[in-house]
């Protein structure tokens, strides 16, 4: 009985890091909005969120010229 709890210990130590990478996600996921300029503008899962991050930031981008 002491093996196979060894075993599952082992296993779960060596399986660990393979779950954890899971949770991490890309910088070029497709959730995060691009300015024109190569610039991160935001990032958030819902299309309509994304969609008023990129009218923004256009928006912005033509305030700072002036």
């Amino acid at each position: 009985m002491k093996k196979l709890a060894t075993v599952a210990a082992i296993a779960t130590l060596i399986a660990t890091p393979a779950f954890a990478q899971q949770f991490w996600t890309p910088l070029e996921s497709s959730n995060v909005v691009i300015s024109n300029d190569d610039e991160i503008v935001g990032q958030d899962p819902d299309i309509n969120v994304r969609l008023d991050l990129r009218r923004q930031a256009e928006y912005y981008a033509h305030q700072k010229g002036d």
